[in-house]
């Protein structure tokens, strides 16, 4: 019998007994490339294209996380086709779609947390025990 156990901690994995293996991230080329084959477009972190500079600066953002990479460039890919191939607002199309993607699909006692979360100002220190009798 085997368990597995997943961190994003090192501070976790390292009081774990037995063996552990430490997964790292896609490199820059292996960003770009699966980020490519998604969005299906070229990008150059030299490019003095507005386009390509904004697409490379969302692969740079994902931090080689394979997970990352592919759900922006698949909702790259739609705001393109919606936009007829124009970048606006990138980061807030992005965050809209994500949106819609999970916040939507969440059952009300979890979007009941969001809205409590959303009383407190930004960058403020959020008690656990507070938020959990509210």
């Amino acid at each position: 019998s085997v368990i597995l156990i997943t961190t994003r901690s090192n501070h976790v994995a390292n009081n774990i007994s037995g063996a552990r293996f430490v997964l790292q991230g896609l490199n820059e080329h292996e960003s770009q490339s699966l980020f490519q084959q998604i969005c299906g477009s070229t990008l150059a972190s030299t490019s003095a294209n507005n386009k390509q500079d904004k697409e490379w600066e969302i692969v740079k953002d994902c931090g080689g996380v394979p997970r990352t990479i592919v759900v922006k460039a698949t909702l790259m890919n739609q705001i393109l086709h919606k936009e007829g191939g124009q970048i606006v607002d990138v980061e807030r199309e992005l965050l809209e779609q994500l949106k819609f993607i999970y916040y939507d699909d969440l059952p009300t006692y979890q979007k009941l947390c969001f809205a409590y979360c959303s009383l407190f100002p930004e960058d403020y220190l959020i008690d656990a025990e507070r938020l959990i009798q509210l």
